[in-house]
């Protein structure tokens, strides 16, 4: 914690959107890919609103700790 630096953060967007719009696009490809395959099995299961609810947690989880791993390794 004590090395962290928050002026990395800055400045937001100097090269513009293009560059933050590729980055994002390549870093969520890779983990969220799988979705696809996913989302076929769970039309195949029987109990639909079950599978649903744990899918949409697991995914706002995975993209949570995403989100706070990228911000940490940025700073």
């Amino acid at each position: 914690m004590p090395e962290m630096n928050f002026s990395n953060v800055f400045p937001v967007l100097y090269n513009g959107m293009k560059p933050v719009v590729r980055g994002a696009f390549q870093t969520f490809s890779f983990p969220f890919a799988d979705t696809v395959m996913f989302t076929m099995v769970a039309f195949s299961l029987n109990k639909r609103k079950t599978f649903h609810k744990i899918y949409i947690w697991g995914l706002l989880i995975s993209a949570g700790l995403i989100a706070i791993i990228s911000i940490r390794n940025l700073l």
